[in-house]
């Protein structure tokens, strides 16, 4: 039992075919992925910088809505502690 050249060479089109279609699917996929985890991940760090900036700036009255108890969430509280009325400082204005 043997198979036809022609034959042969049509189903290994389709599968180097598929194959590739498969693989640039999952590749946009994953990199899909990325961006939106990446983006995720770094809104809350852009937040953290924005507050930073009004805090070396001597606005010490910043307000971080951020409630997670990651690194970020312990970040976001220590700035909240900054607020002289918190902590009895007066600034001399």
């Amino acid at each position: 039992m043997s198979i036809a050249d022609d034959e042969y060479q049509s189903v290994t089109r389709r599968l180097i075919l598929t194959s590739l279609i498969i693989g640039l699917l999952g590749t946009f996929l994953l990199i899909a992925c990325t961006y939106f985890f990446i983006k995720k991940t770094l809104d809350p760090l852009k937040m953290m910088a924005k507050v930073g900036d009004q805090v070396a700036n001597g606005d010490f009255n910043v307000e971080v809505k951020y409630n997670r108890k990651d690194e970020i969430g312990h970040l976001a509280k220590s700035f909240e502690k900054c607020d002289p009325k918190n902590q009895g400082i007066s600034l001399g204005n």
